[in-house]
């Protein structure tokens, strides 16, 4: 399991490629993504929308349900007149967040676990967390990659 640490890196790394990428972002939003119907901009709504997940793992560790997430297609539209510079400083905000908010996250409760939610079988909340980061959220990026290359 990672630790605190190692997800505040996570973080750090995903606004590190998102600012290696603003440019070409802001430039080509409305490029296609190689897989899917989903363009630039729709998935950086995307992000933007999930940047944040630390809170709500966090209250489902300690006993509550967790905000219930918008839907893919509920994300990107609530965002469709957002520009693709307010979409960028959405995401780097939510990572910060989710930063602050591991701060006050001691070990142990990295180590509770919960349900998945979206399977069956129950997971650690920081292996919950580093799956959300290190995968889903680093396969949008890379997909937004590709698209812009």
């Amino acid at each position: 399991m990672p630790d605190r640490d190692e997800l505040i890196e996570g973080f750090q790394g995903l606004n590190a490629r998102i600012d290696a990428l603003s440019d070409a972002i802001i430039a080509n939003p409305e490029a296609p993504l190689p897989e899917g119907e989903w363009r630039v901009r729709d998935a950086l709504s995307h992000l933007a929308a999930s940047s944040n997940p630390v809170p709500r793992v966090l209250e489902r560790a300690q006993g509550g349900e967790g905000s219930r997430m918008p839907g893919n297609d509920e994300q990107v539209a609530e965002r469709a007149d957002t520009s693709a510079a307010d979409l960028i400083a959405e995401v780097k905000a939510g990572h910060e967040a989710s930063i602050a908010a591991l701060g006050d996250a001691d070990e142990a409760l990295l180590a509770v676990e919960i349900p998945l939610g979206f399977r069956p079988g129950d997971i650690q909340v920081g292996a919950l967390l580093s799956m959300l980061v290190t995968g889903h959220e680093s396969g949008h990026i890379d997909d937004i990659e590709a698209a812009l290359a």
